[in-house]
């Protein structure tokens, strides 16, 4: 039995949670918050056994095997470091930290201390994304040439509070944009050679819109359009020289539809078993099972890329 423990039991712990509650040797065995009725609530809703008001405290518990990480994204480091100081497994949720640099330094802390490391990129391991993968290996759509997708909302500033503040670690680009990004170097299994954007802040101070073209060289490319400022479909199409594939909702999609000659040929229909979260948490306790540090669908090296891209981003021409 893999005892988990939960830091930060907001709106993604209880996905992550629904979905850890079907895989039979997986149980949440402890939670923590800075409000311990908070994390009580979520103890009484999910039967875990100990609740905490610290994250250290958490760490210590030695019945704890592996930690889910889904507090604010300027929490992120923190709560890495006390894990790994006390040698607890990591599932963290993206963005892994807000800085490269931090990124790299924390993947190669965890893995001197022999501790289980991965971002919490739930995206990748759907089975509909994998069935787009193994599509595309197949060469199904042909040679693999470009990619569209977008990911936009209307993020109401009445509701939308964590999304909307900087010091909450806010902003489109690592709210959402993330999605796009990592799916697109993902499918293209490669970093970009260039990147261009045109990224614009709203009225808190946090980018709110933001249009990105990634540069895979020979002829590829993905663009990407991410925005709080309106609703648009959340979906990816991939394009080759022989057909296309659109991934309907694509960051937590259920299907995929294949096209030839601009018409429909079929329906991949891949429905998930719970709340769809149940798939990286097999994915971290089937490498921790085996002794693996890092997962080879979530590489520490991609973490570090996609920051950096997104670091890039974020720093230049943002107006």
């Amino acid at each position: 039995m893999t005892n988990w423990g939960i830091m930060g039991p907001g709106a993604i712990a209880h996905s992550f949670a629904k979905g850890l509650s079907i895989i039979d040797n997986a149980k949440i065995y402890a939670v923590a918050s800075h409000s311990k009725e908070r994390a009580q609530s979520f103890a009484n809703e999910f039967n875990a056994i100990k609740v905490y008001d610290s994250y250290e405290d958490l760490c210590k518990d030695p019945k704890v095997d592996v930690v889910y990480i889904s507090t604010i994204n300027p929490l992120h480091e923190e709560c890495i470091e006390v894990a790994i100081k006390n040698h607890k497994n990591i599932l963290c949720e993206k963005p892994l930290t807000l800085d490269p640099k931090i990124t790299e330094k924390l993947l190669k802390k965890a893995r001197v201390e022999g501790v289980f490391i991965m971002e919490a990129f739930w995206t990748k391991f759907l089975p509909s994304f994998i069935k787009a993968k193994e599509l595309l290996s197949k060469g199904t759509i042909g040679d693999l040439k470009y990619i569209e997708s977008s990911f936009c909302f209307y993020a109401n500033p009445k509701h939308c509070v964590r999304h909307l503040d900087k010091k909450l670690g806010g902003g489109v680009i690592y709210d959402v944009g993330i999605y796009g990004i990592e799916s697109a170097c993902d499918i293209f299994e490669t970093s970009p050679v260039s990147i261009n954007h045109s990224t614009s802040l709203g009225k808190t101070g946090v980018d709110t819109n933001s249009t990105v073209i990634l540069d895979f060289g020979q002829g590829r490319s993905a663009n990407m359009h991410f925005s709080f400022e309106f609703d648009k479909p959340q979906d990816m199409y991939i394009y080759g020289s022989k057909g296309y594939m659109k991934l309907p909702s694509f960051w937590n999609g259920t299907s995929v539809e294949l096209y030839s000659n601009n018409e429909l040929k079929h329906i991949y229909k891949l429905p998930f078993n719970s709340s769809g979260y149940e798939y990286e948490a097999r994915e971290v306790m089937n490498n921790i099972e085996k002794g693996k540090l890092e997962s080879s669908r979530m590489k520490h090296i991609r973490s570090v890329n996609i920051s950096k891209i997104i670091k890039e981003i974020m720093i230049i021409n943002v107006k």
